[in-house]
């Protein structure tokens, strides 16, 4: 599999499993 193909994977999931994290965080931070 062509690494410019796999790159943009790991990328999304990167950001699907940052993001809810973030976001969990902030909203404890807030409290």
């Amino acid at each position: 599999m062509p690494y410019a193909l796999l790159l943009p994977g790991l990328l999304w999931l990167g950001l699907f499993f940052v993001t809810p994290i973030l976001t969990l965080l902030s909203t404890s931070l807030q409290e």
